[in-house]
């Protein structure tokens, strides 16, 4: 009896890391859509030059394009091509940094992405901010 209880604690047990382990990040809708917008890079910036940011989702049963906006950037910091739609699943954005930007180590920004059914994801990554040399 004390092993048929112990087995079948057991594969209860599996059974629920099973289900912890296969637990997507993001939003799901009735549907089945799905949105998932991966961690981004950390951004080194220096004042008065341009940075890249490469931006990745994840969608499934999503075939209209992802609004994309960035918020919390450092003062003087923004993005060049403004908000907009990814189509695929990649897309790189431009950012630029003024030359009287603040100098920052460590800021955190936010990145969001938006579909169908209010779908959205945000996502946070650090920006620095250096001076000129």
């Amino acid at each position: 009896m004390m092993k048929r209880i112990f087995t079948v604690m057991l594969v209860g047990l599996m059974g629920t890391l099973v289900l912890v382990g296969c637990e997507r990040e993001g939003p799901v809708t009735d549907r089945g859509a799905h949105l998932q917008l991966q961690e981004p890079s950390d951004v080194t910036i220096t004042r008065g030059e341009t940075a890249e940011v490469t931006l990745r989702v994840r969608r499934e049963r999503i075939d209209d394009p992802i609004h994309i906006s960035f918020d919390d950037l450092p003062d003087g910091v923004s993005v060049v091509d403004g908000p907009r739609e990814l189509t695929g699943d990649e897309g790189t954005y431009i950012l630029e940094a003024d030359e009287d930007a603040d100098l920052v180590e460590g800021h955190m920004a936010s990145v969001t992405a938006r579909g169908p059914e209010d779908l959205s994801h945000t996502q946070h990554f650090q920006i620095d901010v250096e001076e000129q040399e």
